[in-house]
């Protein structure tokens, strides 16, 4: 039985109290399955001169919002004037229930078909909405919007016209690798077509949703029919993040000057809050290789995994907000703002002078931090010492004066100029609050907290995005 039929079987059930609820049940959930975002609250009224029937509620940006649902026998006859007289203000939705002809020409409309912002529609509409959606459930890019903010006057052959306009658009959105400008030509028509049911901040969600469908089928978002021309830069971080999870999810490949053109002014310290959940490996490897010559950081920490892995890992990751690094036992989390790391516990093991050698091996060293018997040595090399590791062996192979551990370090940064200051206790660098490359600064974590890794297999992920085979290691 269709959606209308039942409606009209509840309507003939002989007490009136069963028959509210059962119309109240079936239209709340038609509302919801065109519009899963609402919430529905049903009233104890039943077509009440100004109490709704149906009360929906969702969340916008944080703010909670709602629209009344106001039933009625009739949308067609001239007393439903009193109606939008008075309860248009608040920009309701209302519904004919047992309307058999259209609203073509509604009698209470005379030559001013103006709303003033309600939505007035029809059980047959709201049936041929419903189908639509069954058959492409992402229809609901459009019905939702309709169902909350629409206005305007929506009968059946207008409901038919909207939800075939965007299926079509959806189609030829599918289909755009054989026919762009098809695509191009129905994305616009459907746009045009839900222009008059919609305020701008509806057609807006609606123009981001079709965009968001081309993204993921690989279209270039400076081909899609927009409004306005297409500037990630000026998005909110709402539409900037559909955006981006709509390329990592997409089936097709996205190339590095996708990523650049719409991530690229995105910092390392941002990119975590606007994508908005935890992501790892994966697509995100190939944007991260693409957007990686853009970032920086200020700081950077470490965690070291309990045990290596079986197999070596390389992945880039986002985890509570922060851009990292994953390489075998070792995570890097970089940031521009200190605070996230204030409260990291110490307590890391610190590596032996007799096992330093690799650390302390480079040049750049301007000071190493020893803890042992003797608290708070430091050694400062000369300014053109080459081999520090030697020198600091010598000097602490007096006997009783050995067992010292590497326990902070302040170097020269590659390819910078600026000194980080390296807590190996805590795992953390603090760069003086420079900016400094994360490709960089990984390859310097690497160096001072990994235990697990040649820094040749982290050179090959950093460069290509991909995990280093053995062989490759080997050659490097």
């Amino acid at each position: 039985m269709t959606f209308v039929g039942e409606l009209h079987a509840a309507l003939e059930r002989p007490h009136r109290g069963e028959s509210a609820d059962a119309v109240h049940d079936l239209i709340g959930n038609a509302l919801r399955r065109l519009d899963p975002a609402v919430d529905i609250k049903r009233t104890h009224y039943f077509t009440h001169t100004f109490v709704p029937d149906i009360v929906l509620r969702w969340n916008d940006d944080g703010i909670r919002k709602e629209r009344h649902v106001h039933l009625r026998f009739s949308v067609t006859a001239p007393v439903f004037q009193q109606d939008l007289d008075l309860l248009s203000s608040e920009s309701p939705l209302f519904i004919g229930m047992t309307d058999r002809e259209g609203l073509d020409a509604p009698a209470w409309a005379g030559g001013d078909t103006s709303t003033n912002g309600s939505l007035v529609t029809q059980g047959q509409a709201v049936d041929d909405l419903d189908s639509t959606t069954r058959v492409d459930h992402r229809v609901r890019g459009a019905t939702g919007p309709i169902v909350r903010v629409g206005h305007g006057i929506l009968d059946a052959t207008r409901a038919e016209q909207v939800g075939g306009s965007y299926m079509d658009a959806l189609q030829a959105v599918d289909a755009m690798a054989v026919d762009l400008v098809a695509a191009q030509e129905h994305v616009a028509g459907a746009l045009a077509t839900l222009h008059d049911y919609l305020p701008e901040h509806g057609q807006l969600e609606v123009e981001r949703g079709l965009q968001s469908e081309w993204i993921r089928r690989g279209g270039d978002p400076y081909e899609f029919p927009s409004s306005t021309p297409w500037n990630p830069e000026l998005l909110d971080i709402g539409a900037l993040r559909e955006v981006l999870v709509s390329l990592l999810a997409s089936a097709n490949p996205v190339e590095p000057e996708t990523w650049q053109r719409n991530a690229g002014f995105i910092t390392a310290e941002d990119l975590g809050r606007v994508l908005g959940r935890n992501l790892r490996g994966g697509t995100f490897n190939n944007m991260a290789r693409a957007l990686l010559p853009n970032w920086t950081a200020k700081w950077a920490w470490s965690e070291r995994l309990p045990s290596p892995p079986l197999e070596d890992t390389y992945e880039w990751l986002v985890d509570n907000g922060l851009v990292g690094i994953e390489v075998n036992d070792l995570r890097t989390f970089f940031a521009d703002d200190g605070r996230h790391f204030k409260d990291k516990e110490g307590g890391n093991p610190l590596p032996m002078l007799s096992d330093a050698q690799p650390m302390l091996s480079q040049r750049g060293l301007l000071q190493v931090g020893l803890r042992g018997r003797l608290e708070g040595i430091r050694y400062e090399p000369l300014a053109n010492a080459s081999d520090v590791f030697e020198r600091i062996r010598q000097i602490l192979s007096a006997p009783g004066a050995g067992g010292y551990r590497i326990q902070s370090v302040r170097t020269l940064v590659p390819g910078v100029d600026s000194v980080a200051e390296i807590d190996l206790d805590r795992q953390i660098f603090d760069l003086g609050g420079r900016s400094t490359p994360v490709s960089t600064l990984a390859r310097m974590a690497n160096r001072f907290f990994s235990r697990a890794t040649r820094p040749e297999g982290l050179d090959h992920f950093l460069a290509t995005g991909e995990a280093p085979t053995a062989r490759e290691v080997d050659a490097a």
